[in-house]
């Protein structure tokens, strides 16, 4: 069976219980196989086991146990969550599977990354007989995750009443609010669970609570586009549509940024003004571009509204759609608004530089592609390459060196994009900058290099320590980038060079070795090992591509006399005639003397060419 199929149909069977089919599935694969199979997550990052606990698929619980019983502590792969099975089971409200995996050693006060208990995932889920049960066994009502949601915040987000009514009769208090200081109310309304409103209200809450950020009730509903929610408060309740937040964002400035387009139009129709602005001069449509919404912005230029407009730091549509990298609202303001990618910020950044900030390498990318330059810079100096390294984007840095970008720029205050990735504790980016020739000992103003300015970024100073002075293929071969490592060898970097301080280490000893050279790295590929290999072999059809620009130059050189490959090649380079006469007589010859990219130079000997082998490309 196709592995995608073989796995589309495990997560399946999981899901649905089917487990004599999913038994007699795994038997016809390897145990390696049915490893990975079980190992591997959905779009939602959920494994098979994680899937039967929350669909409640005992027997194949069972059977997954039976098969890898160390899958009742593995997490799912949603790095918000890493949730257990028994999360899932408690998730999903099945109290038989619970029992199950408690009898099989699954902890009752089990946590995932923010938390989360089996009881507080059981009132997510809105199971009471499950709610009421755990509690018998000792779960307090206390419980609360890393944000402060308690049981019955929960309750009040996801719209479980029943489970909220036997809560407060077990202690629980609706005046319990999160570290942000949200409260159950609040929490309802930004779940537009409008049944829970009418009774929080009706219950003693009052539309005067406000959490930290300053929403009350309204503008909770609002940021999540509860109209109906919306529209009871002012209707019945007489909210305030005139009431802001502590960013003096309106209900329109919220419903616009969020992308509610039928909550806009409420509000329009109810009075509210498209001239309204936040403290930063955000006006609907800069919110809406902010939020990246094509539609909303373009219902908001048929109204009037300006495609041209800034805000107070002079940010526009355009420059906030390419902060969030977001490409079609980018390329409607460009090809049918003409919003110009030159536009700049009071700070003099453009799109493509907080682009790259921001790190989103296909708006980059794009904005390269329309005009913008690859050498422009803001009023600190800042370039696309020293930006993308500020805010830590390794891809962006990597995207960037392709279309040619100045590695070792500086800004005003001295720094290049190696020593700003450095002090910000940027590895990845560090690493990137390294493979493509960064020059690892510049220093900035003060005189203090990479190694100097990473002093509080443990990770990040360890691997300048140990790398300060390879060379990129060193570097390349350590972060088993084969791309790189090829294009090296293209440029003709030498597999069995020396480092910066001549130390008697080469790439080929790094590719080799059986342990890497840094704890954090992984160990060499094999298919690294045989890439430096053959680079330091005899040339030959197979290792061409492996060589250093002049030797294969001059073998296509003297592929070309030899009628090989066609003759009219603009790039043929002009020598003597007697010259030719003799690169045409070495052809014959079969010394040991190896052509490497080591070895290269006008008296190289080439290996004796077979002829029906030269059907590889050359190129």
């Amino acid at each position: 069976m196709d592995p995608v199929m073989a796995q589309e149909t495990v997560w399946q069977l999981s899901s649905h219980g089917a487990a004599v089919e999913l038994q007699a599935l795994l038997k016809t694969f390897p145990r390696e196989q049915v490893k990975v199979l079980l190992d591997n997550a959905d779009d939602l990052h959920r494994m098979a086991i994680h899937l039967a606990c929350y669909h409640g698929q005992t027997d194949v619980v069972r059977l997954l146990l039976s098969v890898a019983p160390k899958m009742l502590h593995v997490c799912d792969k949603d790095p918000l969550r890493r949730a257990l099975p028994l999360h899932y089971a408690c998730w999903g409200g099945h109290w038989h599977l619970v029992q199950l995996l408690l009898d099989e050693g699954a902890s009752i006060t089990s946590v995932d990354c923010v938390e989360n208990t089996p009881l507080l995932y059981a009132v997510f889920g809105g199971n009471l007989d499950l709610v009421k049960r755990l509690v018998k066994m000792g779960c307090s009502l206390r419980e609360v995750n890393s944000r402060g949601h308690s049981a019955i915040i929960q309750a009040a987000c996801n719209g479980h009443l029943d489970v909220m009514h036997y809560l407060l009769e077990h202690g629980a208090s609706l005046s319990e609010r999160d570290s942000a200081g949200n409260t159950c109310l609040l929490f309802a309304a930004w779940g537009g669970h409008l049944h829970v409103v009418k009774w929080l209200l009706s219950s003693g809450c009052s539309l005067d609570e406000v959490s930290d950020s300053g929403h009350n009730a309204l503008l909770s509903a609002v940021n999540s586009g509860a109209t109906d929610v919306v529209a009871w408060l002012v209707d019945e309740y007489h909210a305030d549509l005139g009431m802001r937040n502590s960013n003096s964002d309106t209900c329109l400035l919220l419903a616009a940024f969020g992308g509610h387009m039928e909550l806009v139009k409420w509000l329009l129709a109810r009075g509210a003004s498209l001239d309204e602005r936040n403290e930063d001069g955000l006006d609907p449509l800069l919110s809406a571009c902010n939020g990246g919404h094509l539609h909303m912005a373009k219902y908001l230029v048929s109204l009037g509204c300006s495609p041209r407009v800034r805000n107070d730091g002079g940010y526009t549509p355009l420059i906030l759609a390419a902060c969030g990298g977001h490409m079609q609202l980018l390329q409607w303001l460009v090809y049918e608004q003409g919003c110009s990618l030159h536009d700049r910020t009071i700070d003099g950044d453009s799109a493509l530089l907080l682009a790259c900030y921001c790190g989103h390498a296909g708006a980059a990318e794009w904005l390269l592609d329309h005009g913008a330059s690859i050498s422009e810079y803001n009023k600190g100096g800042m370039t696309p390459l020293i930006s993308a390294a500020n805010g830590g984007h390794a891809g962006v840095c990597e995207a960037l060196l392709h279309r040619g970008a100045k590695i070792d720029e500086r800004d005003r205050d001295g720094y290049t994009a190696l020593l700003l990735a450095a002090r910000r504790g940027h590895l990845e980016c560090v690493q990137v900058l390294m493979m493509y020739g960064a020059d690892t000992h510049a220093r900035i103003k003060h005189g203090l290099d990479a190694v100097a300015l990473s002093f509080e970024q443990d990770e990040t100073r360890e691997w300048l320590q140990t790398t300060q002075d390879m060379t990129p293929l060193h570097v390349a071969v350590l972060m088993q980038n084969k791309a790189q490592v090829l294009r090296l060898l293209h440029q003709g970097h030498s597999p069995v060079c020396l480092t910066l301080r001549n130390e008697a280490v080469t790439p080929l000893d790094l590719a080799t070795r059986e342990q890497p050279l840094l704890p954090a790295l992984p160990a060499p590929q094999q298919d690294i090992r045989v890439l430096i290999k053959a680079a330091n072999m005899r040339w030959s059809p197979y290792t061409h591509s492996l060589f250093g620009p002049r030797t294969r130059r001059n073998v296509m050189t003297v592929l070309l006399l030899a009628q090989r490959l066609p003759l009219d090649r603009p790039d043929l380079p002009l020598l003597p005639e007697e010259m030719w006469h003799h690169i045409i007589a070495m052809m014959g010859r079969d010394d040991d003397d190896h052509t490497t990219a080591m070895n290269e130079g006008p008296t190289a000997t080439l290996a004796p060419p077979t002829p029906n082998r030269f059907r590889v490309s050359l190129v």
